[in-house]
């Protein structure tokens, strides 16, 4: 069964789903001119030298590229505390 969650920073925005896909929300965006809105949909990735799969993410105009395996284990995988070494 898939699972979306809100990605942080990018709330009301995106969601990424514990299966590695993003989803665009429907929300009112500026282009310039005026407000139109916008339909939800999943976005398409691209991917990067290395083999990684990649999508552009927009908030208040500007845009930031992030891996999806980044955005999924940061959004799915709880933090673990950090352990020292001289334990």
């Amino acid at each position: 069964m898939e699972i979306w969650k809100d990605i942080k920073g990018y709330e009301g925005c995106y969601q990424v789903s514990n299966m590695g896909r993003i989803k665009s929300l429907s929300r009112k965006v500026w282009n310039g001119k005026n407000y139109f809105w916008t339909s939800e949909r999943i976005l398409r990735p691209g991917i990067d030298r290395d083999g990684y799969f990649l999508v552009t993410l927009s908030k208040n105009g500007k845009a930031k590229t992030e891996k999806v395996h980044r955005l999924v284990a940061k959004t799915f995988i709880p933090k673990i505390g950090r352990a020292s070494c001289r334990e």
